[in-house]
């Protein structure tokens, strides 16, 4: 092996250690993402349940289904 194939070898491995360290960053990032998006679904998905349980609530009060009221 000659001294420029050395260099390109060597060269090549450091943008290749370049890049996966990038894209490593950008797979961290992502994930945080998607955890914190995650952690936010669970919350929305119990503020339906409540307002699920708060209409059922406020049916059965009524006696009616209020879409056959008013729908």
């Amino acid at each position: 092996m000659n001294e420029a194939t050395t260099m390109l070898e060597d060269s090549a491995d450091l943008w290749m250690k370049r890049t996966e360290d990038v894209v490593g960053a950008k797979v961290h990032e992502a994930e945080q993402e998607r955890d914190a998006l995650a952690l936010q679904l669970d919350g929305l998905q119990e503020q339906l349940g409540d307002r699920d349980q708060e209409i059922e609530r406020l049916r059965d009060g009524f006696g009616t289904d209020p879409l056959l009221v008013f729908g």
